[in-house]
């Protein structure tokens, strides 16, 4: 009888043990499922914070190209080509037209009888209907502030050759005289003298002829200066 109750004691310990090693076994299983998974989830975080360091390097590197192609743009923009000799020669070309056709040596043509007054008369040109047409086209030869002498303060002070009526522009024949010159334009040779950033100072080699019993062609000098004005070269002031 003892011994099968020793038995019996010998058998529950065995099965006893079995339990707690299978027990164990469960607790070990999960313990590694728990750590693994531990393992995947900072895997992940390493993951998205490693894409989360490169996308923000890309836009880093993105926003400096586009600064720098900006600041290559605007520099770009900002230098400014001095005026070679053709846009020089351009430009006296249209300062001569001014001078002989325009203002000093007379004044555009007109019609036969005054519209206001006796001395102001409306120009007959194809070129200039309105007062504005003729301040658009100055505005591409001289500076705003000398098409605003030439309009307003020419050719004395606080008065105007050319004049708006109803619309439509028109001379006052009393500023319109013409005058002798004696200045030949025809083969200028240009000078450059300087030019820095939107100004160019430069000379121009003519030949006159005064008045002799005997005409003898002699040099003529003349400075001039342009002036980078609205997106082109223009000039100062006229040159005569």
């Amino acid at each position: 009888m003892k011994r099968k109750i020793l038995i019996c004691m010998l058998a529950m310990s065995a099965l006893l043990c079995s339990c707690a090693e299978v027990t164990d076994d469960v607790k070990i299983n999960e313990i590694s499922q728990t750590t693994a998974e531990q393992s995947a989830a900072s895997d992940t975080e390493t993951e998205q914070s490693a894409a989360t360091a490169e996308a923000s390097e890309t836009v880093t590197e993105k926003a400096t190209e586009t600064q720098t192609e900006t600041e290559s743009e605007t520099a770009a923009e900002n230098e400014i080509s001095a005026p070679d000799e053709t846009e020089l020669r351009a430009l006296l070309d249209e300062n001569l037209y001014c001078m002989m056709k325009i203002f000093c040596m007379g004044g555009l043509p007109h019609e036969d009888e005054p519209v206001m007054g006796e001395s102001v008369y409306k120009v007959s040109s194809d070129k200039f209907a309105t007062l504005s047409d003729l301040e658009s086209y100055l505005l591409t030869v001289y500076t705003a502030e000398y098409t605003d002498m030439l309009l307003n303060d020419f050719p004395y002070e606080d008065t105007s050759m050319y004049l708006d009526v109803d619309g439509e522009l028109c001379i006052d024949i009393n500023y319109a005289g013409a005058k002798g010159y004696y200045v030949d334009w025809s083969s200028p040779e240009i000078t450059v003298n300087s030019s820095d950033g939107s100004r160019c100072e430069f000379t121009v080699k003519c030949q006159i002829e005064e008045p002799a019993d005997v005409p003898v062609y002699t040099d003529y000098f003349v400075d001039g200066t342009a002036v980078y004005e609205n997106g082109r070269w223009v000039l100062e002031k006229m040159l005569a």
